[in-house]
């Protein structure tokens, strides 16, 4: 759809957690987004001033990260059940959904990940990886596991790495979707990024639905498909 609206198109890849850290992961993506603005603008005849970002939950948290700490910001911000805080309740404390299904001890979640460095699932273990996430959720250590560092003790450390905290007038404008089933990323996630937008005056939008789930826009997939 992209394409056929007349979009230059570019997936930009990250090394995924917890192998590999929150700062470097964000790394990842800036190093993208600055290679996308220098040679690939070059390459693929790209607009270096018109360049939107889009993402979905994990990948729409990064995507408003890059709504302040890369030059020159984007155009504009599509965030698809995004969220921009990863030191409040919702992601610190068990997870009371994810809790009512088959617990996953410590033991078997770390046997889904490892010490090598990835930026894809490998075939053989897409679904069972995904219960480290499960595992993370329930005990609401999500955020200690993808930075070793503690979202109360340490929560200053946090703040470059959370988007609510960091929006100014100079932020671009934002188009934010989330659904109101949604039981992976909570809507008021969305509510929240779209309030802080208001008091800095930045050009948003916010589309709701009352049955929309997580992941509403693509095909069903598995229910751990956000672990990254």
């Amino acid at each position: 759809m992209y394409l056929d609206a007349g979009f230059v198109l570019a997936s930009i890849d990250y090394r995924l957690a917890p192998e590999t850290m929150l700062p470097e992961i964000v790394e990842d993506v800036e190093d993208g987004y600055h290679w996308l603005v220098t040679e690939g603008a070059t390459r693929f005849n790209i607009d270096r001033d018109r360049i939107a970002v889009v993402g979905h939950s994990v990948g729409a948290y990064l995507a408003l990260l890059m709504g302040y700490r890369v030059e020159p910001r984007p155009r504009a911000i599509v965030s698809f059940y995004g969220y921009g805080d990863i030191t409040g309740d919702w992601y610190t404390s068990p997870s009371a959904v994810l809790n009512e299904e088959p617990k996953i001890t410590e033991a078997e979640a770390r046997t889904f990940v490892g010490k090598d460095v990835i930026s894809g699932t490998p075939f053989a273990m897409e679904h069972r990886r995904g219960d480290f996430y499960v595992w993370c959720r329930q005990q609401g250590v999500w955020p200690i596991e993808v930075s070793g560092k503690n979202p109360i003790t340490d929560m200053e450390w946090f703040r470059p790495f959370e988007p609510i905290r960091n929006v100014s007038p100079d932020f671009p404008p934002m188009l934010l979707l989330h659904g109101e089933q949604d039981t992976d990323v909570p809507i008021e996630q969305s509510i929240r990024m779209a309030e802080a937008l208001e008091r800095y005056d930045v050009p948003h939008r916010l589309i709701t639905n009352r049955e929309w789930t997580h992941m509403f826009d693509g095909r069903r997939r598995h229910r751990n498909s956000q672990c990254s």
